[in-house]
C-alpha cells in the first residue's frame, strides 16, 4: 500500500547542456489534520479533512485502502479555491464506509492533477475502522 508520495515535473530533451535547479520548499503537498493517525472511528462515515497545495482546483481523490489492498470506501474531496500566494487550501470530504468488524485501513489522499495519469502528490493515515 502506497504510504507517501511526491513528484516534481521534469522536461527530458534529446540533447544540450543539463540546467540542474534546487529544490523548492520542503512544505507538504498534502497534510491531512483530521483523523488523526492510530485513532478509532466507529460509525459508517469517516470525515477526512486537511490542507493541500495544488495548482488547480480539481478535486482530491480520498480512498479507505485495507491491509489486503481492498477500497472500503472513496470519495472525491472539495477544496478551496486557488489563492493567490499559492498556499496551502483547505479540503474536507465524509467517506461512507462498511466493516464486519474492526478493520485497519488506510486513508490515503491523492491529487491527480497535472499532465500524466499518474497522482502527483499521495499523502496518508493509518486507522481503525469499526461497525
Amino acid at each position: 500500500r502506497l504510504k507517501s508520495l511526491s513528484t516534481v515535473d521534469l522536461v527530458l530533451l534529446a540533447d544540450g547542456q543539463a540546467d540542474l535547479t534546487p529544490t523548492g520548499d520542503l512544505l507538504e503537498n498534502i497534510f491531512i489534520q483530521q483523523p488523526m493517525i492510530k485513532t478509532l472511528v466507529q460509525g459508517e462515515n469517516i470525515l477526512v479533512t486537511g490542507l493541500a497545495r495544488t495548482g488547480d482546483d480539481q478535486p482530491l481523490l480520498v480512498e479507505l485502502v485495507a491491509t489486503d489492498g481492498r477500497i472500503i470506501g472513496s470519495r472525491l474531496a472539495g477544496i478551496a479555491p486557488v489563492q493567490e500566494d499559492g498556499g496551502h487550501r483547505l479540503f474536507a470530504a465524509e467517506v461512507p464506509f462498511s466493516v464486519n468488524s474492526p478493520t485497519w485501513v488506510r486513508v490515503t489522499v491523492r491529487d491527480n492533477s497535472g499532465r500524466l495519469s499518474a497522482p502527483k502528490h499521495v499523502t496518508s493515515v493509518e486507522v481503525l475502522l469499526s461497525p
